[in-house]
């Protein structure tokens, strides 16, 4: 039983770690915006991109949410209840306590976002929540491959002609689930490649047209006419990069540090905002009179400081809510 349970975490152990490079992207760009901030135009590109970890972010809680999902439909009575019960008592108590933190904080760090105005960086919480409000639904109805290829494509385009369309009216549409939806659909085109073997692919002429459609796109992408959403463009290097690495999981990107870092991702993503504002008020964000070495200096005492913190939140309060979840599905899927 117990090597049973060692092979599945050391089978999923790749999930933890990718979770590990996303809130690390995160935090890439978020330790650029204290202290001195001079750089160059390429490193400067970097580490602006480190928003797509978020992209990253979503795609794997889609994945995992459908490999769990699937596997608590066989043996549960109340399946779509438990799944609703273990995401509230998954995110809502640590959100909710960060909510009264950054509530009687004194300084408001971020409320340039929509959602934004008390938890930094919230509204990808919003944006996760309103997908797990809908996710039994899209579980059941996008129930192929062929389906989540096609929903995720139309979505995408749908979300790019309705940003071009209403771009002076609508502020800050990224921000909201329907630009994501296409992104965690990524997901369960995932789920679903792995529970095929490419061996008994056929594809149908239905298929073949999207194939062709996908090359359309990537040669008019290819073309800096942009068909796609930008983030939807890298959503998809990392779905392929996600099935490489569960193929492959080099030790490089999947090993006990990573794995994590991603464990503690959540409470790394809600805390580290408080400890880059503690290292700004006590003058810890700039050491030397060179910019990027001050840069990495920065990254280094944020990364500790975050860790340490998170670990806290993470076995004080995310861990025993967990549980607490837990316990409550089980006393009532129990008879007495």
């Amino acid at each position: 039983m117990v090597t049973t349970k060692l092979n599945r975490t050391e089978k999923y152990q790749y999930i933890d770690s990718l979770r590990g490079f996303a809130v690390f992207a995160v935090l890439l760009t978020h330790c650029q915006l204290y202290g001195s901030n001079q750089y160059s135009l390429p490193f400067k590109s970097l580490l602006d991109h480190g928003t797509l970890g978020v992209q990253l972010f979503f795609i794997i809680s889609a994945f995992t949410l459908c490999l769990s999902f699937n596997q608590k439909l066989q043996f549960e009575k109340h399946p779509i209840l438990n799944f609703y019960l273990r995401r509230f008592f998954r995110i809502m108590p640590l959100f909710l306590l960060a909510t009264i933190f950054y509530h009687f904080s004194p300084d408001n760090l971020d409320n340039s976002i929509p959602f934004n105005s008390l938890v930094p960086g919230s509204w990808t919480i919003f944006v996760e929540s309103g997908f797990y409000l809908i996710f039994p639904f899209l579980f059941f109805r996008i129930n192929s491959l062929k389906r989540s290829l096609w929903f995720s494509l139309f979505l995408a385009i749908i979300y790019q002609i309705f940003y071009y369309i209403y771009y002076h009216q609508v502020n800050n549409l990224y921000y909201y689930l329907p630009a994501q939806l296409s992104v965690f659909l990524i997901g369960f085109i995932l789920f679903h490649f792995t529970k095929i073997k490419l061996a008994s692919l056929k594809p149908t002429l239905s298929d073949l047209a999207l194939g062709q459609l996908f090359i359309l796109i990537i040669i008019i992408q290819l073309s800096s006419q942009t068909i796609l959403p930008y983030h939807f463009i890298f959503s998809i290097l990392f779905g392929i990069s996600i099935y490489l690495l569960s193929l492959y999981p080099i030790r490089l990107f999947v090993n006990k540090i990573t794995a994590y870092i991603g464990k503690i991702s959540f409470s790394l993503y809600i805390t580290h905002f408080a400890v880059l504002k503690f290292m700004d008020s006590n003058h810890l964000v700039d050491f030397v009179n060179q910019n990027y070495l001050n840069f990495f200096i920065r990254l280094l005492l944020l990364l500790i400081v975050s860790t340490l913190v998170s670990t806290l939140t993470y076995y004080l309060i995310e861990l025993p809510f967990i549980n607490l979840g837990q316990k409550l599905i089980n006393r009532y899927q129990t008879p007495a």
